[in-house]
Order: structure tokens, then C-alpha cells, then sequence
């Protein structure tokens, strides 16, 4: 997680340097991750609390990773093959500089 705290970081210091950073995107997508969690937890708490039990959770990220894990490569594997078919080098490192 701290991987990916570092990376978000890094990402929005490069766009905010170039004048590329959509606040007003960010703000919106902020605010309804914000009501999402909110609303999350309190149901997650809700739960646990009646049921007694906090294995749902677990079976539901199991479910979650599972199926990212087989969606992920099937919905990019078209682009990877019209991107090698149009003779783009793919699996080359390329230079961020123009």
C-alpha cells in the first residue's frame, strides 16, 4: 500500500507540474469515494454486528480477486494484439522525454 501511496504521489506531482491535473475530476471522483467508504463501512459494521460473523467479506475479495484476474488479461489482450498487428513495439521500453 505504501507502493502505491508513493506512485499516486509521484503521479500527481508530474500532471500538476505540467498543467494537466483535472482538479474538478478529482474533486467529483474524491467525494464519491468518500460517500462510497463511508456508507461501506457503516453496512460492513452493521453486518458483522447482526451476523456475528466476518467471512462474507473475506469470500467477497477472494470472488474479487479472482475475477480481476481473469477479466484484467482478457479485456487487454485485444489491444495488446491490434497494437502488435500496427507494428507498436509493445514490450518496449520507450524514452518519457520528446
Amino acid at each position: 500500500m505504501y507502493l502505491v501511496l508513493f506512485a499516486t504521489i509521484n503521479t500527481c506531482t508530474v500532471f500538476w507540474i505540467n498543467d494537466d491535473l483535472p482538479i474538478n475530476y478529482g474533486l467529483w471522483i474524491s467525494a464519491w469515494s468518500l460517500v462510497g467508504t463511508v456508507l461501506g463501512l457503516w453496512l460492513t459494521d452493521l453486518y458483522s454486528k447482526r451476523s456475528g460473523r466476518q467471512s462474507v467479506f473475506i469470500w467477497i475479495l477472494v470472488v474479487m480477486f479472482g475475477m480481476s484476474a481473469i477479466v484484467i488479461p482478457i479485456t487487454s489482450s485485444n489491444e495488446i494484439v491490434q497494437e502488435v498487428g500496427a507494428k507498436i513495439p509493445v514490450w518496449q521500453f520507450t524514452s518519457i522525454c520528446p
